[in-house]
């Protein structure tokens, strides 16, 4: 927050009593206090509580020619029944966008993927990309969601080696964050074009280092659907 200028929070209403802050705790009590901040709005960030099917500009609107999100969890039933189980109330999005489907399911667990599947189906279906619940990280998590998401790619973000669930997306394409660097999905005409930051791991996926975007970044496939 100091770096960068957040203009929105978006809260799912989950809430968890503050933690103890020893001088053994890998946490931070002013990361704590500046996140109460924000849910509080003391801190001038506005805060979303949209839910499950809630209505604004581009959000749960049909889906036209430009791009549009759906929202599919948390409703209120996940959020009263999570308690410290956070991960079964996690936002659920898809971004639409005019060329496929774009999964963001943050740390989804498995209530969670129950009533997405249950209820949102077709929502979720043959996805063009699938951002990894749980940052790709092993969790003991029931994987039948991906027969129904059946993603053309998924994108793992940054962890050890060891602790990313490399065997639950073995009949995937996958990208790591520790492989690629940042990566950037550019939406086409002809699909997802993905360009990765990371030029060795680009070279050896035999890629025209030629062809870059405006952040400089090459390009590494093209995602169709």
């Amino acid at each position: 927050f100091k770096a960068k200028s957040i203009g929105c929070y978006w809260d799912s209403g989950v809430r968890r009593e503050k933690p103890g802050f020893g001088d053994n705790s890998r946490f931070k009590e002013a990361d704590w206090d500046r996140y109460a901040s924000i849910i509080a709005e003391t801190n001038g960030t506005a805060v979303i509580h949209a839910k499950e099917n809630a209505r604004f500009n581009y959000a749960n609107q049909p889906v036209t020619d430009h791009d549009s999100l759906s929202i599919l969890s948390p409703n209120q039933t996940l959020v009263n029944e999570a308690g410290d189980s956070t991960n079964d109330a996690s936002y659920v999005i898809v971004h639409h966008t005019s060329v496929g489907k774009i999964l963001i399911p943050g740390d989804a667990h498995d209530k969670t993927w129950e009533h997405v599947i249950a209820k949102h189906a077709d929502e979720v279906r043959d996805c063009a990309i699938l951002v990894a619940p749980h940052h790709g990280r092993h969790s003991e998590m029931d994987n039948s969601f991906l027969k129904i998401v059946n993603p053309k790619m998924v994108l793992m973000g940054c962890a050890n080696s060891k602790d990313l669930a490399y065997d639950r997306y073995r009949d995937y394409d996958t990208i790591t964050n520790n492989q690629a660097g940042n990566v950037v999905a550019e939406i086409s005409s002809q699909g997802i074009n993905i360009f990765v930051e990371n030029e060795t791991f680009a070279a050896a996926a035999n890629c025209n280092l030629n062809i870059r975007n405006a952040q400089g970044y090459v390009f590494y496939k093209r995602v169709e659907v």
